[in-house]
């Protein structure tokens, strides 16, 4: 700055915004009293040195400068870097982090070529840490602009600074001209403009500023109390600061625009009057829009962290182990408390009567309950039945107003209903279920109201179908488990791996062993005694083959004592066995009584041949003697004789028998 008088240093130095000026090889040759307290330097540390030096950061932070002024110098217009880090040392040691918005404007010697680079930092630190942390309020905001009432002062030291400093005018203009802020010099109760910068060209539009009221100049801004404000500043000579202020600029071809500024309104005090204001501010449209870009995706992660928690609840809530009417229930009461609705219910239609039977219902703290009332679809307006039974989702925001249920307010008053939200569910063309959603006044439903309604009875209806199915199976499985425990045989089942996967109760008995010794364990560690033996053969023949069979087998009990048993072994479907088997030990015990009688009824009948075969032979003889007709009385008194005693030992065997 050492080509700078004195003067210009002094309103250079007066004012609030900060600015640092650069040659075209970016040496430092100035910066003003706001750049050196922003940036925590002095003046002697970094004059004449260049910029990077005098100020190191990261290597693409120096990368992003360094190619922003080589832009400003080669396109000969201002360059803007929306966001920076660059930390600010501490006195008491450290650094502070902190955010800016850095522009860049060129600043033409006489021959207008570029002679210098104005550097104008905005600290946008707290914006930066807001949108970090998604979501400060209006009471930060007015936060930021107390801490920057430093600045305010010295803006009313520039505005002052430029009404009587007259020296190096046109330099004082081209450095004003350019700088990256918009500012204006207003004179009188009418505002007139004095002075208008290129900035402030910029954002409102090419037009005739000098010499004319500000009403005049910008009458779009007549409705946006911006006249009103400059009116009060100069009457009450207090400043005026406006963060984040929505105007609706005139620029040119583009017609109107809306933009955002921070503005400062400052008196201008002569000879202890007012006699005109001083403006200035920055065009921070594009800081508000992210923020506010930022503020929305935050609401949008909001609504999806609240629809993803809905949609854990009503998971948590419809358990299909539970019974159909609790899980009607619980998601009845999760839809109501989170809709803040007067009532809930499910009602199941009874086609083709159309009878509407009020299953369950939920209802807010003092709203009276309609469960198991039966009354008819049609009773609530012919319209509302077609809709219906058309799989139509009714949005009713008053039935006295929709000309569907106008007709049939009353029954709407019978039960404390205003306004409804109905959905149908149809399964196989016909209507089944119905949802519906009630408050007792009128109510606009959103359409995220109607969306969680669908979904809250469209998982409600899977859940009651998956809890009716799974109900049917704990039947079956019921019975099953009946059969089992009943069945006078016993039963087993074998995986593949030989591992006896089940026993009932009977089979136990038969075996007289426990649950634990058998079940669990593999079949041949269980059953050693049967190695070997017929059972072997049999189940193994099975499990290879895929054979049904069957065995008589003595199994050994724990007194030494056998029990037989009937063992049917049969292919299971996961490729193991199931075996039956029963005592058959009194069965077994009758045979061998029934083979013992007929041993020994074979012992007496050859015994009884034996003996009846004796007699036969004398009798026999006697009979061919006396046939042969030679023997005189003597020898036939004699064979007579014979005769007749083997006749009286045969008739008393007979006899016996």
């Amino acid at each position: 700055m050492a080509s700078l008088d004195h003067r210009y240093r002094a309103l250079f130095d007066a004012s609030p915004n900060p600015y640092l000026v650069m040659d075209r090889r970016l040496v430092i040759v100035g910066a003003n009293r706001a750049y050196l307290a922003a940036t925590g330097r002095l003046l002697e540390d970094i004059e004449g040195r260049w910029a990077m030096e005098a100020f190191p950061t990261d290597p693409e932070t120096e990368r992003q400068m360094v190619a922003s002024i080589e832009r400003v110098i080669h396109h000969r217009r201002p360059d803007t870097l929306a966001l920076l880090r660059y930390d600010v040392p501490q006195a008491e040691g450290g650094f502070e982090q902190r955010y800016w918005t850095i522009t860049h404007a060129p600043v033409f010697d006489a021959a207008g070529e570029v002679e210098l680079v104005l550097q104008h930092p905005i600290d946008v630190t707290e914006v930066e840490c807001r949108r970090q942390a998604a979501g400060a309020g209006e009471g930060q905001d007015r936060a930021m602009l107390a801490q920057q009432s430093g600045l305010f002062e010295r803006a009313r030291d520039v505005s002052r600074a430029n009404l009587h400093l007259q020296a190096d005018v046109e330099r004082l203009k081209t450095l004003f001209l350019k700088a990256p802020s918009f500012m204006a010099v207003l004179r009188g109760p009418r505002h007139v403009f004095e002075f208008v910068n290129e900035a402030s060209v910029a954002l409102l539009g090419e037009r005739a500023y000098v010499g004319r009221p500000v009403r005049e100049v910008l009458p779009e801004l007549a409705d946006q109390r911006l006249f009103e404000v400059l009116d009060q500043v100069f009457a009450s000579g207090q400043e005026f600061l406006g963060y984040d202020i929505p105007i609706r600029g005139e620029r040119g071809a583009d017609g109107l625009e809306r933009r955002y500024i921070n503005v400062i309104y400052q008196p201008i005090v002569e000879d202890g009057v007012i006699a005109g204001i001083f403006a200035e501010g920055t065009d921070v449209t594009e800081q508000h829009l992210a923020r506010r870009q930022v503020e929305e995706q935050v609401a949008m992660l909001r609504q999806v962290e609240r629809k993803q928690a809905f949609a854990l609840a009503l998971t948590d809530s419809l358990r299909p182990e539970m019974a159909v009417e609790d899980i009607i229930g619980a998601a009845g009461a999760l839809l109501g408390e989170w809709l803040r609705v007067a009532r809930v219910l499910f009602a199941e239609v009874r086609e083709p009567t159309g009878a509407l039977v009020i299953r369950r219902d939920w209802c807010r703290p003092g709203v009276d309950s309609v469960a198991g009332i039966v009354t008819t679809l049609d009773a609530f307006g012919a319209g509302i039945a077609r809709a219906l039974r058309a799989g139509e989702d009714l949005v009713v925001a008053d039935v006295a107003r929709d000309e569907r249920s106008s007709a049939s307010v009353e029954a709407y008053e019978a039960i404390g209903l205003r306004a409804h939200l109905t959905l149908p569910l149809v399964n196989t063309g016909a209507l089944r279920i119905v949802l519906s959603l009630h408050d007792d006044a009128v109510r606009d439903w959103t359409e995220e109201d109607i969306r969680m309604a669908r979904e809250t009875a469209e998982r409600t209806w899977a859940a009651v179908v998956a809890a009716s199915a799974q109900a049917e199976l704990r039947t079956e499985r019921d019975q099953s488990q009946y059969i089992f425990d009943t069945m006078t045989e016993g039963f087993a089942l074998v995986d593949p791996a030989w591992t006896v996967t089940r026993m009932n109760g009977t089979g136990l008995q038969l075996i007289e062993r426990s649950l634990d010794e058998v079940v669990g364990r593999n079949h041949w560690e269980a059953f050693p005694e049967s190695l070997g033996t017929e059972v072997e053969r049999l189940l193994r023949a099975a499990m290879g083959s895929g054979t049904p069979d069957s065995v008589e087998y003595a199994f050994p009990l724990a007194n030494g004592q056998p029990r037989w048993m009937e063992v049917r072994a049969y292919p299971a479907m996961d490729g193991g066995l199931a075996v039956f088997f029963r005592d058959i030990t009194k069965r077994r015990l009758a045979e061998d009584q029934l083979r013992l009688e007929a041993q020994r009824k074979d012992e007496f009948l050859a015994m009884l041949a034996h003996e009846l075969r004796n007699p036969l032979a004398p009798i026999g003889a006697a009979a061919e003697l006396l046939a042969l007709g030679r023997l005189d009385a003597e020898g036939v008194r004699h064979t007579s004789a014979i005769v007749t005693r083997q006749v009286g030992h045969m008739t008393s065997l007979i006899n016996d028998l």
